[in-house]
């Protein structure tokens, strides 16, 4: 990283961090784009020039804030060593769960409308598209390693099979923004559902 992205880089920090200071003590709605500058000591040009609008800051920092869980999550979960396939698909959606629903769920109704009604023509477009993409990589990558290890019946395929539990995930991550009595726990409670349902463990004794 050149010198140059490395102070882009502390630069888009400073700004989060005020922002998400700002956002827990006077909510996203109150909160200006130039308390930001303020809290943040930047000019406000610098503002816009790094985050367009003030719901590409939102998303920025959610994202931020999950991408720093799921590195610790999957750190744990590669440290495991859990070679049962449902148990180890439950761990990731667990802990995708955790991420997603223990936030703030007016924050992520916010970017979440807006991503839907904007598509990836805006900044926080972008950044939920790249989150789902990077969730649906993680499934991916965690059912191909499985595949190679045979934990699962030769004829489940790890491709469409990603896309199934991504869409439960998704599936349950937008009732739980539709419902505020949902939580953590039913949403986890339906995925477990689903896994049992989805990911069908090699049967003792079955021939490889």
């Amino acid at each position: 990283m050149s010198r140059r992205e490395e102070n882009n880089e502390k630069r888009r920090r400073k700004l989060l961090a005020a922002a998400r200071t700002l956002f827990d003590r006077q909510g996203f709605e109150a909160t200006t784009v130039a308390q930001i500058a303020k809290a943040s000591k930047s000019a406000l040009r610098t503002v816009y020039n790094v985050f367009p609008a003030k719901i590409d800051i939102l998303a920025a920092l959610l994202s931020a804030e999950a991408e720093v869980q799921l590195t610790a999550g999957l750190a744990e979960l590669t440290a495991a060593g859990d070679d049962d396939p449902q148990h180890r698909l439950m761990q990731l959606l667990e802990m995708l769960t955790h991420i997603f629903t223990d936030g703030s769920r007016a924050e992520s109704r916010l970017v979440t409308a807006h991503a839907i009604s904007m598509g990836r023509s805006t900044l926080a477009g972008q950044i939920y598209d790249d989150i789902d993409r990077e969730v649906q990589r993680r499934i991916l990558d965690l059912l191909l390693a499985l595949q190679a290890q045979r934990a699962f019946r030769d004829d489940v395929e790890a491709e469409p099979l990603a896309r199934l539990v991504f869409n439960a995930v998704n599936g349950l991550f937008f009732l739980w923004l539709g419902d505020d009595a949902m939580t953590s726990a039913q949403c986890l409670e339906r995925l477990r559902e689903h896994v049992v349902i989805l990911i069908p463990r090699r049967a003792p004794g079955e021939s490889d």
